[in-house]
């Protein structure tokens, strides 16, 4: 059967015949007739009741899997909890298709429950928003679902389409005969014009030190040989974060190991004339600082489909508004014979080596805690999996290790949020067979502990860096100035991981570090070495992480 709500039937039934995939639902009774409609088109949606984690656990799914993941929800607040994980989406370039249900608009702040403005609610963070008729009634209802599914695919953006419906809403019956929407659902890769590359190909053989800084993308077989190809140029050094997926010995890696001990001064040995950044946004504060403070004559092209112009070092001079295979592929064609002699190359990969002899003789004497847990990580987890990395600390740990070429990096820079971090974990999980492994800080496990409402995948595990709450703002200069810092920005407070996990009837372990390495890294492999789910707690909050990070950069240099 189907819902008598004609909007309900046209709007799912164009979800189906765009080849949409995935629905996650969160329950309601305004939404009924969606949910109605659903099975009738074969849909067995995704059902998480905390719509906040159900928006980060649709973004893992759509980051994946590369196609569009639609939510669904009730009216009122509902909407509003999608908005993290929205914007996240939007800066990260994910296609989200959210609907909400929404009130008659002639009750709209008349006291009625569960209705507040939702029309353009999620404007400033989506590709396009609109709300249809009430009932998706009139004639203009296919064209407006039509043209904000197609954003979704074409531009790889989330999408927000609001549709208020009249009471009965819980009617059934059969459903008239109706023509499918026609939709596009192929991304463009506009070729660039003649024009721009004349214009590129004279700038590059000009620049004799170009910086290509390589950020976070899907991985790319094109992208990775065609970076490979470029890095054989003497004059020029691609810097590669985890998250950009891209693996050569030729292209170098954990830029805040190599950067992190410079000043400007010493910077200038090393500073570009052109940088090329590719991916969103980069993860190291050190390198946009060092472009910032000594500009690239030539100045900054940024390389890819986002809606932003990613003026990132203050210098942009060109934004690529395609592909980087189709930039690549078009640039190549024009400098294959451009061999010009330099040194640019190879003192950076004197660097590398120095900076690699430094750290691997760090990590010979490094005690037990947050630092020793990432060289761990590095040698212990091996592909083919996928590692979904927790904001703040977490993530810039792990570009500081050379991990298994095999696997897959993730994480949400969009905006940088510890919220959601295990929900993405979680939908990510849900959408591949591949083992994942997710790190996260303590504040941000029990910030989002929702993730586990509807279960834990059986493919999904969990590090806790339980070291005692926001370690950054003890690494960071300036929290450490305002007196009680620990209080208002560190916010320590024992987490009871070991009961939350029951609660979900999650496996767990404990693990504390102190003294004796080999206990520690023990645990942790024989963690990654078990069979299912479950959750790591890896307490360090009795050793003196941030004084450890900072030997470390003092010992590269």
């Amino acid at each position: 059967m189907h819902s008598r709500k004609p909007g309900a039937r046209r709007l799912i039934g164009a979800l189906k015949a765009a080849g949409i995939e995935r629905i996650v639902l969160s329950p309601g009774s305004r939404n009924a007739p969606l949910v109605i409609e659903m099975p009738a088109h074969g849909y067995e949606p995704e059902v998480i009741v905390d719509e906040r984690a159900a928006a980060f656990t649709a973004l893992g799914m759509a980051r994946r899997t590369g196609k569009p993941v639609a939510l669904v929800c009730t009216s009122g607040t509902a909407v509003l909890n999608y908005h993290p994980a929205v914007a996240e989406a939007f800066y990260s370039q994910v296609p989200l298709i959210v609907i909400s249900a929404d009130r008659p608009p002639y009750r709209i702040d008349r006291g009625e429950g569960q209705t507040i403005r939702q029309h353009g609610v999620l404007a400033h963070h989506t590709a396009r928003s609109v709300t249809l008729p009430l009932d998706g009634e009139g004639e203009e209802t296919p064209g407006l679902i039509a043209e904000a599914l197609e954003t979704a695919f074409t531009r790889r953006l989330p999408v927000h389409i609001n549709i208020p419906f009249e009471e009965p809403l819980y009617e059934t019956g059969p459903a008239p005969e109706e023509a499918p929407l026609p939709v596009r659902t192929q991304p463009e890769e506009p070729p660039l014009p003649d024009t721009d590359l004349d214009r590129l190909e004279h700038t590059w053989k000009q620049a004799r030190r170009k910086l290509i800084i390589v950020s976070q993308l899907s991985p790319s077989p094109v992208l990775n040989s065609q970076l490979d190809r470029l890095a054989k140029f003497d004059d020029t050094v691609i810097l590669t974060e985890n998250l950009a997926n891209v693996r050569s010995p030729r292209l170098l890696g954990h830029i805040d190991r190599l950067v992190f001990p410079m000043d400007e001064h010493s910077w200038r040995a090393y500073a570009p004339d052109l940088v090329i950044t590719v991916g969103l946004n980069i993860i190291s504060k050190k390198i946009k600082f060092l472009l910032r403070a000594v500009p690239p004559a030539l100045g900054h092209w940024h390389i890819g489909t986002t809606p932003l112009r990613l003026d990132t070092f203050d210098v942009l001079r060109y934004h690529a508004d395609t592909t980087p295979e189709m930039f690549f592929s078009q640039l190549l064609f024009r400098i294959y014979d451009s061999e010009p002699s330099s040194d640019y190359s190879r003192k950076w990969r004197e660097l590398a080596a120095y900076r690699a002899r430094r750290h691997e003789a760090f990590a010979r004497t490094v005690p037990p805690g947050d630092w020793y847990l990432y060289h761990v990580l590095s040698q212990s987890y091996a592909g083919p999996g996928i590692a979904e990395w927790g904001n703040s600390t977490v993530v810039r740990y792990a570009q500081l290790f050379d991990f298994d070429p095999h696997l897959i990096h993730y994480g949400n820079r969009g905006t940088s949020g510890i919220d959601g971090t295990l929900s993405t974990a979680a939908g990510t999980a849900r959408a591949s067979d591949l083992p994942v492994l997710a790190v996260a800080g303590d504040l941000s496990l029990q910030y989002d502990n929702n993730a586990f409402w509807a279960g834990m995948p059986a493919n999904l595990k969990v590090i806790v860096v339980n070291n005692g709450g926001g370690d950054i703002f003890r690494f960071i200069p300036g929290p450490q100035q305002v007196p009680g810092y620990e209080k208002y920005f560190v916010y320590r407070r024992e987490g009871p991981f070991d009961r939350l996990a029951a609660h979900y009837g999650i496996p767990y372990r404990r693990v504390k570090a102190e003294g004796n390495r080999e206990t520690f890294a023990r645990a942790i492999r024989e963690f990654l070495a078990s069979e299912g789910p479950g959750m790591l707690d890896a307490d360090t909050s009795a050793v003196p992480n941030a004084e450890i990070l900072r030997a470390y950069f003092d010992f590269l240099r």
